[in-house]
């Protein structure tokens, strides 16, 4: 398994981000493309208490030990895709042996959602016929109020 952590990337960004990045990083890695993840923190960065989140990126690959041999390939390959989303890119391996990897995956429902397997909902209204509720909202609570005659009025306190 290997993860790409975004830090401060703009969590919309990051799909057209993990697009471009996974099918070269499992060449690359020589690793299928279902044992890549993306994770996109909705985050920002601070120095010297000004927002330098659209100057920077930080990004952690974490990964098993037996791909450190790649980390030059991959910072390259990294570094070089995150200059179409970022002007400073601070890349971080942090790696793992695999006997600390557990995984608990359910094979009744897919690995991934796709175009094939997710939900499409169509609906039919349109908001062109809509009325606006210009009446008393709370008419049938007034039960509760009973002694409160500008509630019963429609006026607002």
């Amino acid at each position: 398994m290997v993860n790409i952590v975004l830090k401060g990337m703009d969590v919309f960004l990051a799909k057209d981000f993990e697009e471009k990045l996974t099918t070269p990083l499992a060449k690359l890695m020589n690793i299928s493309e279902h044992d890549i993840m993306v994770i996109a923190y909705d985050s920002m960065i601070f120095h010297s208490g000004i927002d330098q989140t659209s100057m920077h990126l930080c990004i952690d690959v974490e990964c098993e030990r037996q791909y450190a041999h790649l980390e030059d390939k991959i910072a390259t390959f990294i570094l070089k895709l995150s200059k179409q989303f970022a002007i400073h890119t601070h890349l971080l391996f942090k790696y793992f042996e695999s006997r600390h990897l557990h995984e608990e995956i359910d094979h009744q429902y897919p690995l991934y959602l796709d175009n094939s397997n997710i939900a499409n909902v169509e609906t039919s209204q349109s908001d062109e016929n809509t009325e606006i509720f210009e009446g008393n909202i709370f008419s049938d609570y007034e039960h509760i109020f009973p002694n409160d005659d500008d509630l019963k009025n429609g006026k607002k306190h």
